[in-house]
């Protein structure tokens, strides 16, 4: 079977709003990122612009940035904007950094934001689909992850102009960029970020109020149509998935380096504490709410 053609990925410019599919052996896998290789290869993009973007999450999720996931409906749409604010206060950054360094570096400790975690590594992300460790005994198909491929467009970056609000509302448009390697997580993970916005759920409604905004997930975007494709992978196969990656070196240790100019343990407790904060005004505000 010729997976690559199988799978869609010559028809990258298709009129599908996703191709997926469900693959069967992890030997399978690695022949359709080769696919992806060869088309990448041929089009010779730089570094700071691949043709591919890859990310690896439980099957159940959509592509959401994790603010959205961490919210509730009641809760600000500025909730992101301000977790942000307090982590860039209690953790003290120099000021060379700008707040665009200080977001990548807070999304690598999983501090909820407006921002959705990409690589330019299909390896890394593949670890990340089945960095859960498997279990003979079960085939729940809620276990499963998807590998998902977004195939870029020029139009699709922008350099950051470290002046420019990281928190647009509904000005601004969903884009991508290359965070600064300041740390060595975002490095090795080759990462890059995509900037979700607030966009009015119907953009006719005279009403406009911030309860009427929500951020469109990346499948749903018409803007990516034809450009995804979905990878399922299938739970029993995280483990030869694994192995083989480590053969390579992507491994927990190498994706998750300990560097000698952070305190990991301290960053971990900020972002729990602030995370904490933050539900316990949820609870606070909901319950003011029930009472009335």
């Amino acid at each position: 079977m010729n997976t690559t053609k199988s799978a869609g990925i010559d028809n990258a410019n298709g009129d599908n709003v996703v191709h997926s599919f469900t693959i069967a052996s992890y030997k399978e896998v690695l022949d359709v990122l080769q696919g992806f290789a060869l088309i990448s290869n041929a089009e010779c993009r730089d570094a700071a612009h691949p043709l591919f973007l890859f990310r690896g999450q439980k099957i159940g999720y959509q592509l959401k940035s994790s603010i959205e996931r961490f919210r509730t409906p009641s809760d600000s749409i500025h909730l992101g904007r301000m977790m942000f604010q307090e982590f860039k206060s209690r953790c003290r950054f120099a000021a060379a950094y700008s707040d665009w360094d200080v977001l990548s570096f807070s999304r690598h400790y999983e501090l909820p934001s407006r921002y959705l975690d990409w690589s330019s590594n299909p390896l890394v992300s593949l670890w990340f689909a089945c960095r859960d460790t498997p279990s003979t005994a079960t085939t729940n198909a809620k276990k499963d992850s998807v590998l998902w491929v977004l195939r870029t467009e020029m139009s699709d970056y922008v350099e950051v102009n470290l002046g420019d609000d990281p928190f647009p509302m509904a000005q601004g448009k969903t884009c991508i960029f290359k965070p600064t390697e300041m740390e060595y997580r975002i490095k090795n993970q080759n990462s890059f970020m995509m900037r979700q916005v607030y966009e009015y759920k119907n953009p006719l409604c005279r009403t406009r109020k911030p309860e009427d905004m929500e951020i469109k997930a990346v499948e749903n975007n018409p803007i990516y149509k034809g450009r995804l494709w979905r990878i399922v992978i299938p739970h029993s196969l995280f483990g030869e998935i694994k192995e083989y990656l480590s053969h390579y070196g992507i491994t927990k240790e190498f994706l998750f380096p300990k560097t000698f100019f952070v305190d990991e343990d301290r960053v971990g407790r900020v972002v729990e504490e602030i995370k904490q904060d933050a539900i316990s005004k949820q609870n606070s505000s909901r319950n003011e709410k029930e009472a009335k």
